[in-house]
């Protein structure tokens, strides 16, 4: 065999039977399974692996496992047995091996055990399989460490059960804020549900009175809504966001002029739809009507103050006016750029700032119409 075990390797294993020597052979065994063998050298190295993988010393696994967790060439009956043993033996496996199926990963964290869990969910790659199942049955802190983890694929509805299972969990919400990517239907109802954890807090402790208080976190949380859903560029993901808003009750006014004068025209179309209970195609219609009387009086049936009147029909021809620079992350210049230009041409109607305007819209009660 290949580099195979030396005669001081087998005069130590036959004179000292101690836990350390045998953990030093068997990492160089399993080290010689990645290298290229004959059938005979590969036979006996996987016999002895095999071997090692009942050993009674922990210490014995523990070193079998960490040199399982990066190879493929590995039994995969003794990278299944490592992975079904205790927990701080099986984490190295667990965490890396490319070996294990989603099946075998499915019932060790169905097996309830929450260090396991946790090294399941934060291997480089996550299948949606195994992301729902730690979703269903992972324990906080490893449902946490999916939500951060890129490389998992979670659904949606993955992200909603999360927030449903762990509502009050500060862990699992900044697991989920942290990934690169989220839609921006889940980052709103993240937003929502960290803005009704501060207006709790601030209700409780006295600081403002609960009006005062619903209004700072709907102003804070519709200006971060309105930003995400501006920079994701993804129109059928901005009208996805609109129906979900609207669903819940907080599609207002404000949120509303806050998205068109960012550029998201796809979501402004869908929320005057949704508002005034007609079809997408004829909301389109209203807005771009070329006499300028349809988006007035979509305005009006949709509950929006006159004095947005003006600010939109200037959102919406600085956006058409408006060309990405086709740069590396142009569309963050793109929004900074339509805002200013909106600010600019809005300036003289009787408001300092645009954002005056906006707390004009910021009241809680603004009708709603009914889709």
């Amino acid at each position: 065999m290949t580099d195979t075990l030396t005669n001081r390797d087998i005069d130590r294993l036959l004179s000292d039977a101690s836990a350390p020597s045998r953990a030093a052979t068997a990492a160089k065994v399993a080290a010689l399974i990645g290298q290229p063998l004959s059938a005979t050298e590969r036979s006996e190295a996987e016999a002895l692996v095999r071997v090692f993988a009942r050993d009674a010393e922990r210490l014995v696994r523990a070193a079998l496992a960490e040199q399982a967790r990066a190879s493929r060439q590995f039994p995969v009956d003794v990278v299944e047995a490592l992975a079904r043993d205790d927990a701080d033996i099986a984490e190295p496996v667990l965490a890396g091996s490319e070996l294990l199926s989603d099946e075998v990963l499915i019932e060790i964290v169905r097996g309830g055990d929450g260090d396991k869990q946790t090294a399941i969910a934060g291997r480089p790659r996550v299948s949606a399989a195994v992301s729902d199942a730690i979703i269903d049955h992972g324990v906080e802190r490893a449902v946490a460490r999916l939500a951060a983890n890129d490389g998992a694929e979670i659904a949606e509805t993955g992200f909603e059960r999360m927030m449903r299972r762990f509502s009050n969990s500060m862990a699992v919400a900044e697991g989920i804020a942290q990934r690169k990517r989220l839609p921006p239907t889940i980052a709103e109802l993240l937003f929502a549900h960290a803005s009704e954890r501060v207006r709790r807090r601030l209700e409780e402790r006295g600081i403002v009175p609960p009006p005062m208080a619903a209004a700072l976190v709907q102003h804070a949380r519709e200006k971060a809504t309105a930003g995400y859903a501006a920079l994701t560029g993804d129109a059928e993901a901005s009208m996805a966001l609109a129906r979900q808003l609207h669903d819940a009750r907080r599609l207002t006014p404000s949120v509303i002029l806050r998205t068109v004068c960012m550029g998201d025209v796809p979501f402004f179309e869908a929320a005057m739809a949704l508002r005034a209970g007609i079809p997408l195609a004829s909301a389109q219609q209203l807005i771009h009507d070329a006499g300028g009387r349809g988006l007035e009086k979509l305005l009006a049936r949709t509950g929006m103050p006159a004095e947005a009147l003006r600010a939109v029909r200037a959102a919406l021809a600085v956006v058409a006016e408006t060309e990405f620079d086709g740069g590396p992350d142009d569309r963050p210049r793109h929004v900074r750029k339509v805002i200013e230009r909106v600010l600019t041409q809005v300036e003289d109607m009787g408001a300092d700032t645009l954002d005056y305007l906006l707390a004009r819209l910021d009241n809680p009660a603004a009708p709603h119409a009914a889709a």
